[in-house]
């Protein structure tokens, strides 16, 4: 029993460590890249004319745009089915890789021929062809990133294009010194060539024969008719979540000029580092359950731990020290970007319920509910963000982040508390693994019929040789494995434990209510204010969930209490109402019917 133990909680390591893993190396491959980027175009502007710079950056876009169209959404296709196809993995890719270069050499050749790039693509038969190739090239670049995922190779993601920006940088000099004009897109372009074959190698000469050795198929690839809707509908929720920020800065520019959208971008780019974090994370756990959807509850309560450990940090230091960060940048940054930074930060804790959920719709392959939420989002951010514009200024975007996501959140973490109610532990021996990972994906009712066929089925297979039955309901389960009293002594003690949490809760929540409205002051209702304030908000709204996990109840309440009170304390300084008595008594009010129901036996 103790090795099964000590195995157990090394496999745990080992899953923890390679969905974490995974998502600091596309962290580290995305931070790279941009540092290294700027480093790329700080240069070129000391050794180029700014009007080369103009034509090379629009004719580096025009390829990049294409190229990005052109991989149909193949990028989160992979993450979710690379990792269960098994001896089809190199079929699957080719596919892939034929339909998606397809579909960028016609584009590239639509875009030429209908006369788009005559402003910056020479009119040259040979730097036309350049181009052509140039967004084919880009187009497999861009979908070895998820195959490496999606074959849990992440490893080589930020090795890949870090070497790639280096070599384009390296690059550089030799371009302009060949021809000034398209030097820059050269440097750029001919790196792709490189990096296209050295990884190409490297997937169908070593990682994709590995996998399909040591991973069976167990589970079905969706058919070419589920593969385009799967594909369209990731697309749609790509096309709207990529244009929803170029589209905010052209409104900045319009309506508050270029200096303000200065002042926006810092912010913006500070808090979407985080976002970004959180979206390799969701990456991260989307690969590693697809491959062991028995482990799915210990995938989610590792993500969830992650997030929470990078989310509250970072929302504390930067919500505290916002003015301090942006002014490295200038006083001007500091003044009018705090309060934006402040609420981008604040937006956080919704993104993660939303990545959560893409990850868990992903997993069920519902991935048409992301497109209309995604719609339903842009919609309501537009929305917030034209009505307060013009009266608050850039603060405004963030006004517009932080009702958005947490409407999300507040709409769709219920929805995410039962999906992950719903995973468990596989259905136990006798079923094999195409059967427990079909039914880790499967919501929880369709998981209590199939294990209820399966049990009739052994019983009655039993019967058949003349052995006793041994279906799941005559083997111990969790409830009735106790060797005595001792154990439903202790589920009791668990319950008690929970409520009179909740009745203390009750309590301390009358008694700030009656100081407040009596004015009394002291150390007791500082003290009883403190709790009220970093947990009593949070209890009132994860303690109804019953998620049974009591480190995670426990962070998720105090984590979202504190969120909780900073957005509401943004809010008032934001509409100039700081009334922190009227905040204490509202909190009291609202928070009392969640922790009176609690309260009640068998409720917690």
């Amino acid at each position: 029993m103790n090795d099964t133990v000590i195995e157990g909680a090394a496999s745990r390591r080992i899953w923890a460590g390679h969905l974490i893993q995974n998502a600091v190396a596309l962290m580290v491959s995305s931070g790279g890249t941009a540092v290294l980027g700027i480093a790329f175009w700080t240069t070129a502007a000391h050794l180029a004319p700014a009007q080369n710079i103009g034509r090379a950056s629009a004719e580096i876009a025009a390829m990049t745009l294409l190229a990005n169209l052109a991989q149909l959404s193949f990028g989160s296709i992979f993450d979710r089915f690379l990792p269960v196809a098994g001896s089809r993995t190199r079929t699957f890719v080719k596919r892939a890789y034929a339909m998606c270069t397809s579909v960028g050499l016609i584009a590239a050749l639509v875009y030429l021929l209908a006369g788009f790039g005559h402003d910056f693509i020479p009119h040259s038969i040979g730097w036309r062809i350049l181009f052509v190739v140039a967004v084919v090239l880009w187009t497999i670049f861009i979908l070895q990133d998820s195959v490496l995922t999606g074959l849990r190779a992440t490893r080589w993601v930020p090795v890949e294009n870090i070497l790639f920006a280096l070599a384009k940088l390296a690059l550089l000099p030799v371009g302009l010194l060949l021809t000034t004009q398209q030097g820059l897109f050269l440097a750029w372009s001919v790196p792709v060539l490189g990096a296209t074959g050295a990884v190409s190698w490297y997937l169908f000469k070593k990682r994709i024969p590995e996998h399909e050795a040591s991973v069976k198929t167990i589970e079905s690839l969706p058919s070419g008719r589920e593969i385009v809707l799967l594909a369209f509908a990731q697309y749609a929720q790509s096309l709207i979540s990529v244009f929803t920020p170029s589209i905010v800065v052209l409104i900045v520019i319009q309506r508050l000029g270029p200096v303000q959208e200065a002042r926006y971008y810092l912010p913006a780019l500070i808090a979407n580092g985080i976002g970004v974090f959180l979206w390799n994370l969701n990456t991260s756990f989307l690969v590693e359950s697809s491959r062991d959807p028995t482990a799915l509850r210990q995938h989610a309560n590792d993500t969830i731990r992650a997030a929470l450990i990078v989310i509250l940090p970072s929302m504390a230091i930067g919500i505290a020290f916002a003015p301090e960060l942006l002014r490295i940048f200038g006083t001007g940054y500091a003044e009018h970007g705090t309060r934006l930074l402040r609420l981008l930060l604040l937006s956080l804790p919704g993104t993660a319920v939303t990545a959560f959920y893409s990850a868990f719709s992903w997993l069920d392959k519902r991935v048409w509910r992301l497109a209309v939420r995604e719609l339903a989002s842009a919609a309501i951010y537009f929305s917030v963000l034209l009505v307060f514009l013009g009266r608050y200024g850039i603060t405004a975007i963030g006004i517009a982040a932080v009702v958005a996501s947490g409407l999300q959140g507040i709409f769709f973490l219920p929805t995410v508390v039962r999906r992950y109610r719903a995973t468990g532990p596989s259905l136990g021996p006798r079923t094999d693994s195409r059967r427990r990972h079909a039914a880790a994906l499967e919501p929880r009712g369709r998981v209590t019929s199939r294990v209820a066929e399966e049990e009739a089925a052994t019983v009655t297979r039993d019967r058949s040789n003349g052995e006793p039955p041994t279906s799941a309901a005559a083997l111990p389960s969790p409830k009735d494995s106790s060797d005595g009293p001792g154990d439903d002594a202790t589920v009791l003690q668990k319950l008690l434990t929970r409520q009179t949490v909740s009745i203390a809760l009750v309590v301390v929540d009358l008694v700030v209510l009656g100081l407040t409205l009596a004015d009394v002051h002291g150390p007791v209702r500082l003290a009883l204010g403190l709790v009220l304030g970093a947990f009593i908000p949070g209890w009132a709204i994860v303690g109804p969930l019953r998620l049974r996990h009591a480190a995670l109840e426990v962070s998720l309440a105090v984590g979202m209490s504190l969120v909780l009170l900073m957005v509401a304390a943004q809010v008032l300084i934001t509409v100039h109402e700081w009334h922190l008595v009227r905040l204490e008594e509202v909190t009291c009010v609202l928070c009392l019917p969640s922790l009176l129901w609690l309260s009640r036996p068998g409720r917690s």
